[in-house]
């Protein structure tokens, strides 16, 4: 039997016909607007386009921030596989920013991984020793500024999005694929770091760690 190879692009607009444009794409639907979808026209791409941009800037000096916090967590909790994972991440990033979605898609979900290895260990409580407090807590500032810049980025996108979900030109949501890999994730996101980093603040300050900049920094995520 001869199998055809179905074009990425079909796929996507077929997926979009069979099911309301809100959830083909992720978004969730906006009391006032009508499921009926559009071709893209309206849409202004090139405005898109610069955001898109500057969403690759934000999100890869947050994704910095995080994986240099990650490594000294996850070293200061014994945790080496994810200490490892992060640092990897670090050096990924040290070259430059992302440069698009597939890339994008792989740092973020891997320290997302990381955060949720290291929130699970904190939850077990314990004692850290000297050496550990020490190297704990200078992790504090710099996830401090990625967990913020994550969280500002994914409101960013998710509202930005909003103006995609009627539409079904592949030609615009392939070029703006970055943009809406944020938006679709951004709930996993908000919640992922607003979420560990009061878990963080609460463990640090039962260890006798000084958490006045993680506090001062948790203030902005619900901004």
């Amino acid at each position: 039997m001869k199998l055809h190879v179905i074009p990425a692009a079909l796929v996507l607009v077929s997926a979009a016909i069979y099911a309301s444009p809100s959830m083909a794409f992720g978004f969730p639907s906006i009391p006032g607007i009508s499921g009926s979808a559009s071709s893209g026209a309206g849409v202004d791409v090139d405005s898109l386009t610069k955001q898109q941009a500057d969403l690759l800037v934000t999100v890869s000096a947050s994704l910095r921030n995080l994986s240099n916090a990650q490594v000294a967590m996850a070293n200061a909790l014994d945790l080496k596989d994810a200490a490892a994972i992060a640092q990897s991440n670090g050096d990924s990033l040290a070259a430059g920013d992302l440069t698009g979605k597939d890339q994008m898609e792989k740092v973020v979900e891997s320290s997302v991984s990381v955060d949720k290895e290291i929130a699970d260990k904190i939850a077990q409580g314990g004692a850290l020793s000297s050496d550990s407090k020490a190297i704990f807590a200078k992790s504090l500032v710099p996830y401090g500024l990625g967990s913020v810049g994550m969280v500002a980025a994914a409101k960013k996108a998710a509202n930005a999005g909003q103006s995609l979900m009627h539409t079904m030109d592949p030609t615009v949501l392939f070029k703006l694929g970055s943009l809406l890999y944020v938006a679709k994730e951004a709930p996993t996101l908000i919640s992922s770091f607003s979420g560990d980093t009061g878990h963080i603040i609460s463990f640090a300050s039962a260890q006798g760690i000084d958490t006045s900049q993680l506090k001062t920094a948790a203030a902005k995520l619900g901004d």
